[in-house]
């Protein structure tokens, strides 16, 4: 979905991403893995991307890549399947390194990323499941920019490193699980699963360049984290029955989870480089700090739901669901502390009518409890937690399949408040957003050979906050109006070994800046690429990105800008001992 937001993973493949999966889902991987009980026909109409375990396919394979990522930043990945298939014991994992090279913005990287999962029957009717990753992170900062006035940054020459090479952004990550399926009869389930999610922050370096104007010069902030720590344990207990009688098929379920979250952060120094001027970028040395007071904040959170599901003659399909969760948030310093807890009850309604083969309407309503993040370095209440709020969404559509091709359209509404800084350079909630749009997809094979996916976006992104006595609206900061999207994939009949793929996104115009107002302009980017199979267990691969080397602003929600990458060539080659 064009409007997904997918949570922060590492690229090392233990998990893939999947629109609609009636089992365990996992969300949220950091902090903290939750399980999701809705087990919806169609996708979340939230359109978060859910994840589940990468399995073996059945049939031992090791492969070997070696390439050279954009900016030459060579790199070396493995990936392993070994056993599996239907009551089979099966392992998958993956492993990538990036020894060192340099990222977009030009600065040093170096990444490394692995990752396993295995599945075992213990029985006829018990499986257990695991799996364990782990990332490191390190990169050079880069700078972002906030402009003095009403008017966009200046041009930088892409790819050349304009921050300082002392402030570091590094850090770990690690997430392992174990899943228990039991199923004691043919329409009966029970499932339950433990979670463990670290964030090991070891240098937050953030480099702002505030009071930017049109020629490049401003004001360069540095602020330094000192090192945090996040440890989230998490679980579920969840038990399904299914009942069919008839034309009709019922599913209940009932599920119990929890989690606790500990993070350590906070007590961040500012860095004051004084004036600098980004066409003539100059390394200052790095000076002694002095870090602030740390916060330990935590949270708790359990809750009891309850899930049901109708479905008749394969037409309609209705479900439903509510939880009672109860949440608490406790931030304690050395001198102060506070708490808040909320016991919400949530819900999620769906229903869907296929009144011919190949059609479905559906309709979906449903509000959920959402952490809200933390304050950001460019704040004066950097690095305080904000509570977690209530968010609401509704989403009606179809879709339709005809032949080789499925075709998708919704219309969709968000609510929920708003976070930015105000008036005093204090980050909080300041208003309501409001999400109200179109999503049409197009995805299929029209001739032998072609994959085809098309989809465009529609979004009236607004924010409601009062100002005094005064209620004003306002589009959002930083969403553009409009996103397209067009990705073909092409396999030549009579030479199977050459398939060419080539991708266009668009990004209408975005909002910028409010008072007064200055847009970010719309931008596309062009990627193609060619595969070539020189024997049956090599594989070639070429990708240029960004073809026509368009330039394109990158806007938050707090109009601290960025830019898109320029033209970057990527070559791989693949090996299946």
């Amino acid at each position: 979905m064009l409007r997904s937001i997918a949570p922060h993973i590492s690229n090392v493949g233990v998990f893939t991403a999947s629109a609609n999966m009636i089992g365990l889902r996992l969300k949220y991987l950091l902090p903290g893995i939750i399980m999701s009980s809705a087990m919806n026909v169609l996708p979340n109409p939230s359109g978060v991307v859910d994840f589940r375990l990468r399995r073996p396919s059945g049939n031992d394979s090791v492969s070997f890549t070696a390439g050279i990522d954009p900016l030459a930043s060579p790199f070396v990945s493995g990936t392993v399947s070994l056993g599996g298939g239907r009551g089979k014991a099966g392992l998958a994992g993956r492993a990538a390194f990036y020894p060192g090279g340099s990222n977009f913005r030009g600065g040093e990287n170096r990444n490394f990323a692995a990752g396993v999962a295995g599945f075992a029957p213990l029985s006829a009717d018990l499986n257990v499941s695991a799996f364990a990753e782990i990332e490191d992170y390190r990169e050079q900062s880069s700078p972002t920019y906030f402009t003095s006035g009403p008017f966009l940054p200046p041009r930088v020459r892409r790819g050349e490193f304009l921050g300082q090479p002392w402030a570091i952004y590094q850090y770990r990550t690690t997430n392992t699980g174990l899943i228990l399926d039991w199923r004691p009869t043919d329409d009966s389930e029970l499932r339950a699963g433990l979670f463990r999610s670290t964030y090991d922050l070891r240098s937050g370096a953030y480099d702002l360049i505030t009071r930017l104007d049109p020629a490049g010069n401003g004001r360069r902030l540095i602020y330094i984290f000192p090192p945090e720590d996040h440890h989230s344990v998490s679980g579920e207990v969840r038990y399904r029955r299914l009942v069919e009688t008839g034309r009709f098929r019922l599913t209940g379920t009932a599920s119990f989870r929890g989690r606790t979250v500990d993070r350590r952060r906070g007590g961040a120094a500012v860095a004051d480089l004084g004036e600098v001027n980004l066409h003539q970028p100059t390394v200052r040395p790095e000076p002694a700090l002095e870090f602030g007071r740390e916060r330990n904040d935590a949270v708790d959170q359990i809750g009891v739901g309850l899930h049901g599901r109708i479905e008749w003659n394969r037409r309609l399909d209705i479900s439903f669901g509510v939880q009672k969760t109860r949440y608490e948030q406790s931030v304690l310093q050395a001198d102060d502390s506070n708490s808040m807890t909320s016991s919400p009850w949530l819900y999620q309604l769906l229903a869907a009518w296929s009144p011919s083969p190949g059609l479905a309407i559906y309709a979906s309503a449903s509000n959920g409890l959402e952490e809200s993040g933390i304050a950001p370095a460019q704040a004066i209440n950097r690095g305080e937690v904000l509570p977690a709020t209530i968010t609401n969404q509704q989403e009606v559509g179809f879709r339709a399949t005809r032949g080789p091709m499925t075709l998708t359209v919704s219309g969709f509404a968000l609510s929920k408040p708003y976070p930015n800084l105000d008036a005093g350079n204090r980050y909080g909630f300041v208003g309501t957003t409001r999400h109200r749009g179109v999503e049409v997809s197009l995805a299929g094979q029209p001739v032998p050979g072609l994959d085809l996916i098309a989809g465009a976006l529609y979004l009236d992104a607004q924010v409601e906050q009062r100002i005094g006595d005064e209620e004003l609206t306002s589009r959002s900061v930083g969403q553009p109006r409009y996103r397209l999207l067009l990705s073909a994939n092409y396999r030549l009949p009579r030479w199977k070994q050459l398939s060419f793929d080539a991708s266009v996104t668009f990004q209408g115009d975005r909002v910028a800046k409010l008072n007064p107002l200055v847009p970010a302009p719309d931008y596309a980017l062009v990627n193609g690429g060619i595969r070539y199979q020189i024997r049956p267990n090599l594989l070639a691969r070429a990708e240029l990105r960004n073809i026509f080397d368009s330039y394109g602003f990158t806007v938050a929600s707090t109009s601290a800008f960025g830019y898109v990458a320029g033209r970057s060539l990527r070559v791989a080659l693949t090996w299946t001992p």
